[in-house]
């Protein structure tokens, strides 16, 4: 309740309708992360940041400004568990190709293309 309250005192805080309950191991996060950036599809924003578990402690603003400059727009991401062996379950009738998505508001293509490049 408390949460919800946010966003009535502070334009810039957004509360989502669905939620999905997660437990300390990020079961149902991607859900809830996906609600979110769904959220924001008619908001006038220029940054997306997700900062999950130790990122909101480790991360000042000035650091935070630092990343975005050295990535330069890129989209950096890091799927699955990195402490347990679970598999990760991934909806197999769903595209989570970027443009299937919709969740872009402009994407520089021969940036991405640069990007996965780097990346292999």
């Amino acid at each position: 309740k408390d949460v919800r309250n946010l966003n009535k005192c502070f334009k810039d805080v957004l509360v989502v309708e669905i939620e999905f309950p997660m437990d300390r191991s990020s079961v149902n996060s991607i859900l809830n992360i996906y609600e979110c950036i769904e959220s924001l599809n008619d908001k006038n924003y220029k940054y997306l940041f997700l900062l999950q578990n130790d990122d909101v402690l480790l991360q000042t603003d000035r650091r935070l400004v630092q990343i975005m400059m050295l990535y330069n727009g890129s989209l950096d991401i890091d799927f699955g568990s990195s402490f347990t062996s679970r598999p990760v379950n991934v909806i197999k009738n769903v595209s989570f190709k970027h443009k299937d998505l919709n969740i872009f508001k402009k994407v520089n293509w021969f940036l991405l293309v640069i990007f996965r490049l780097f990346l292999m």
